[in-house]
């Protein structure tokens, strides 16, 4: 859906709206399927930055390497 396909659900003068049921169930299963998918990609983050972090721990002599390492583990830790 798209926000304007919402206005045809207000009801007038108000901020309230009615969605017929079959609507609100594909929204709602949406939701949940992002909500998921969400939680699935939270877990493989998490498992990249302990993986980059004990690349960064290795490759602490190796100044190039780690610096690329840690700026990885940054960004990852931006979208957490």
């Amino acid at each position: 859906m798209k926000i304007e396909d919402y206005f045809k659900y207000r009801i007038q003068g108000g901020d309230i709206y009615v969605l017929p049921e079959d609507i609100f169930n594909e929204l709602f299963d949406e939701l949940s399927n992002l909500q998921q998918e969400n939680k699935q990609l939270s877990g493989i983050i998490d498992k990249a930055i302990n993986k980059l972090g004990i690349y960064a721990d290795k490759m602490i002599d190796n100044g190039n390497a780690y610096a690329i390492c840690v700026d990885l583990l940054h960004l990852l830790k931006e979208v957490e």
